[in-house]
Order: structure tokens, then sequence, then C-alpha cells
């Protein structure tokens, strides 16, 4: 008992002297829902244990209803149709995703079906509405705000975006994972949220990261018609609480709306998830309560995730949200094709503005008679990649000495048998805080995460709070490092000692 109360006292003062805050289990979430989060939890947290019961829920339970929110059920958005609007019906296409296109081996969870962090991703095989009408003034989502961006052929415009000023950099709310149900969504955007609960009924226009909002450009226009190229980056919340969250995020949505230019008439839409690749669609889901202990990562293919207009729109008539409006593709073409555009360029060069617009570094992939080597050497780069993160060292000519996937890294145990692990980095402060810990990691899965019940094991609890005491939020950040730190260790042989000078 002495030693146990002199060893506490003894770790108070040492903290309090050397200015060491104590441990808080509770500060990345605290951080996530910012102080008026936490003013709210604490105001009904009346034992201060950071946790609610019953009771002390209870009262909170009766604020929100007494202040009108809905908790139990999702929020409805209609659009009323004005009788002075022509109106399409908009149809949905849905194949689910195939799951043995994920990388990981969904036997090896020993979840009970209670428990299944994969719930509603192995329940989701049907689209959420058949279709849905629309008038044509409700595409204004879609449309540029500014009558400029019309004849600027294949200028990229926003639809929406995140707000990237300096206010974005304390939203940490907007990132959270441990969230499913969609925030408000803003009258102009009503629906394009519309056309994306056609396929799962919790959208989020906003994803979490990048790339992040929707945007568009003008591919073709004449006196009357304009043609708009789109992309939307949005994911899906499809688990449903007491089941951990499950985020579901398609690579993008991408079409585009034929318009007169009053905006009264509709000749072309279409909406879809691209499946010209072999992969299409990014998966986390977490385990556990923390995000950075318990998220879980994947990538697979989903066939078809598409929405097409039946036929050109057509004057209002009492009724008509009622029942879809007749239509066939047959009328489509023939107004599409009797359109002589004054202006155009190709649906390819449309989409690669956008592209281009999201990810600027891909500009250095286009073929340049200038710089043909660096975008051979980045093409090369590219076709080495391998999900979820690939590490490679190259020669400057683009020659790759050495490659390893992290999860294959960490499947391997962090270096081949019989390897020296030592290097130059021993001497580097992140090294010998490395040294402290297991130096043959094993991946982390969901089976070993958690028990049974949904509890972290006890040896897994030991290894996440020896990590937390080193300064590691937790494993996924230590293996990382230990992941790095291999980069480095491979690069030492072809770069001469003096570049590691004043590395310590």
């Amino acid at each position: 008992m002495f030693i146990a109360l002199g060893g506490y006292i003894g770790d108070r003062v040492y903290r309090r002297i050397y200015l060491i805050p104590d441990f808080n289990p509770n500060a990345g979430l605290e951080r996530t829902i910012g102080e008026d989060g936490v003013t709210f939890f604490r105001q009904y947290d009346r034992d201060s244990d950071s946790h609610l019961s019953m009771d002390e829920f209870e009262a909170m339970y009766y604020r929100f209803l007494g202040e009108g929110l809905n908790v139990t059920s999702l929020r409805e958005y209609t659009q009323p149709i004005d009788v002075d609007d022509e109106v399409v019906t908009a149809k949905a296409y849905f194949q689910p995703l195939v799951l043995n296109t994920m990388t990981k081996d969904l036997n090896e969870s020993i979840f009970s079906d209670d428990l299944d962090s994969l719930v509603g991703l192995r329940a989701w095989r049907e689209k959420s509405k058949e279709w849905l009408n629309a008038g044509v003034k409700h595409f204004v989502s879609f449309l540029p705000r500014e009558d400029s961006f019309i004849t600027e052929i294949g200028s990229v415009y926003d639809i929406y975006r995140i707000d990237t000023g300096l206010f974005a950099l304390f939203d940490t709310q907007m990132t959270s994972s441990n969230r499913y149900f969609p925030p408000n969504v803003e009258d102009n955007l009503v629906l394009i949220h519309r056309l994306l609960t056609m396929f799962h009924p919790r959208p989020f226009l906003r994803s979490r990261f990048a790339p992040q909002g929707a945007i568009a450009t003008v591919r073709a226009y004449n006196d009357k018609y304009i043609d708009i190229v789109f992309r939307i980056h949005a994911e899906y919340q499809i688990n449903e609480p007491p089941h951990y969250p499950f985020w579901f995020t398609p690579a993008q949505f991408k079409g585009n709306l034929v318009i007169s230019r009053d905006y009264k008439h509709i000749v072309h839409f279409n909406m879809y998830v691209p499946t010209d690749k072999r992969l299409n669609i990014d998966m986390e889901w977490l385990n556990g309560p923390q995000e950075s202990e318990n998220m879980e990562v994947d990538i697979g293919f989903l066939p078809q995730m598409e929405i097409n207009i039946t036929g050109p729109s057509v004057p209002y008539q009492a009724g008509v949200q009622d029942t879809p409006i007749p239509g066939g593709r047959d009328k489509i073409d023939k107004e599409l094709s009797s359109i002589k555009w004054t202006k155009e360029i190709t649906m390819h060069q449309a989409e690669r503005n956008l592209e281009i617009h999201l990810y600027p570094f891909k500009k250095d992939l286009e073929k340049d008679s200038h710089q043909p080597e660096y975008s051979k050497v980045a093409a090369h780069f590219l076709e080495n990649y391998k999900f979820p993160v690939m590490m490679m060292v190259a020669l400057p000519n683009g020659t790759i000495l050495h490659k390893v996937n992290a999860n294959e890294f960490m499947d391997d145990g962090g270096g081949a048998e019989g390897e020296d692990q030592s290097s130059i980095l021993d001497s580097i402060s992140l090294g010998a805080i490395m040294q402290k810990l297991n130096p043959r990691p094993n991946k982390i899965t969901a089976s070993s995460r958690l028990g049974r019940k949904g509890e972290m094991c006890p040896h897994m609890k030991e290894e996440i709070e020896k990590l937390k005491a080193d300064g590691y939020e937790g494993p996924q950040q230590f293996h990382y490092m230990r992941f790095l730190q291999e980069g480095f260790r491979r690069a030492q042989l072809h770069l001469p000692p003096e570049f590691f000078h004043g590395a310590a």
C-alpha cells in the first residue's frame, strides 16, 4: 500500500513540477464535439462520471422533445411542383456491392449477429426508392450562379463545397466518423439529397474527407440549351444504432444535365457511380467507440448505382407527384439529336477539367512535350500502387528499388525474417520510442480488437494504454510510424551518411 501510494504521489508531483498534463481518455472526443458539445454534455452528467445514466438521459430526452426535435425518424424533404413548371421522373438502378471484391476476409470476424459492424452492408441489397418526380425548377442546384460560366466552356464552378476558410479548421464535427444521421440540408441542395436517398435513406452531401463537395462545368451551349457536366462527392452512413457506424463512400457520382437556358425544360439527366475501374467504393467502419483505435478500412466494387430520367420534361398536370411519367429513351435521343451546339468540348475534356480541379497534381500526368519524363515516372508509380498505402524507395529516374504495402508490411511482422532491424534511426528519438514496444506488430483486425460482447480484450486495452503513454493516439498511428521508419531504413542504403546528420 505504501509503495503504491508513494508511486502515485510521486507521479503527481513529477507531473506538477514538469507541467505534464494528466492523461484524459476523452480528450480526442472532446476536441471533436467542441466546447459547446462538452458543456452541453456536462449539464446532464450530474455525477460527472463521463457517462449518462438513464435518469440523466431522461432530462436530455425531454429537452429534445420540447424543442421539437424528431428523435425517432429521419427528416423527410419534399419539394412541391409549381403548376407552371415542367416535370421529370427520375428512376434509380442499383446492384449491391460484390462482397468478395473486398480485401478483408469477412469470415474472420467472430462477432455475433447483434454486434456485426457489417450488418448494414450485408442488408443493403435493394435501392431505397424506385422513382421520384421533380420539377425543372428544382434542378437549380446544378446551375452556375454566374451567367459568365455558360459561355466560358470548360470553366469549373462549385455546386456546393466545404468551407476552406479559417473557421473550417475548427469544424471537426463534420469529419467525425461517429455519426449516424445527416445534418440539415440547404434549400438549394434538397434535390441532390433526394436523388441520393433513392439508393439509401442516409446520404451525407459533405463527405468527411477530401475530395469534398460537388463541382460542374458547362460542356456545350447554343442559344437555347446548355449541357452541364457535374461531379459529386458524397457518402452514406449505412448502420443504425446500436451498431457502430459504417461509412460507404463511392469514388464519385458523375453525370450531365441538358437543360434550356431559360431553365424551363430538361432534355436529359443522368447520374451514376463509374464502373470502369476494378474498385469504386471506399468503406470505413468502427468496431469500438474510439476512431483512432477501432477504425477498419476496405475497398470494393459496386456494379451499378445510377439514376436516369424516363424522358424529357413535360408540363405539369394535377396529381403529377403521385405517378411516374411514362417516357422512353427514344424521346430523349430524338431531342438531343436535334440540338446543334454553338460551342462545345468533348465529354472527356469536361470530365478531365473537373478531375484536375479536384486533383491538381494529375495535371503532371498529362502528356507534355516539354516534360515527358515526369509524366512517365508519375504513371509508373501509380501502376505500382496497391491499396491502402504504398511505400516506394526510388531513384530520381523513377527506378523503384523497394516497395511495400502497409498491410503486407504488418502481416510480415514489420520486416523480413533474419534482417538486421537496427539502423541509423536508432539514434532518432522516434526510433528510441519504438524500441520500447513490440518490434514485430501484427496487423490489427476486427476479431483481434474486440471480444464476443464487443468489449476490448485486456491485452489490447493494456497495449493501447502503453501506446498513449508514449504519445501515440492508438495502434494505427504507432504501426504507421513503424511503416514510415521502414522506408527510411530502406532508403538509408542509397543515401550518403550526411543526409541523416541532425536527424536526432
